[in-house]
């Protein structure tokens, strides 16, 4: 049987995973950039607490764009995923029984019989 919810939650917390990774790398890079930019066309050293706090600001709106990204990706990755899966699933409806066929026995077995007549007499 298929562990499905063991798939699912493996899913989530790679997406989790990568979210949270991009958006510290994202915010990471986008105040790395602020303050190289602000040290370098700032006068003096040290920056001002201006350059400090753009870069903060700038920082977190990178973590955003980035974090946000990632997850519209993951998204869009398991809507593509879920509809293949339902397309297969439609196409080959017995896919994961022995030998292609349908199951037998029990409710589902289709028993087949001899028509009746149109009067209700039997032959």
């Amino acid at each position: 049987m298929l562990d499905i919810r063991g798939r699912f939650l493996g899913g989530v917390k790679a997406a989790f995973g990568s979210v949270a990774r991009a958006t510290i790398i994202g915010g990471l890079l986008g105040a790395f950039i602020a303050e190289v930019g602000g040290l370098t066309l700032s006068a003096g050293w040290p920056a001002s607490g201006f350059v400090h706090i753009m870069a903060v600001l700038l920082g977190l709106a990178f973590a955003y764009g980035a974090g946000l990204t990632t997850a519209l990706i993951y998204g869009a990755r398991g809507m593509v995923g879920l509809a293949e899966r339902v397309e297969q699933t439609i196409e080959h409806p017995f896919a994961g029984t022995p030998f292609g066929s349908p199951p037998t026995g029990g409710a589902g077995r289709v028993v087949e019989s001899e028509p009746s007549s149109p009067s209700g007499a039997s032959r």
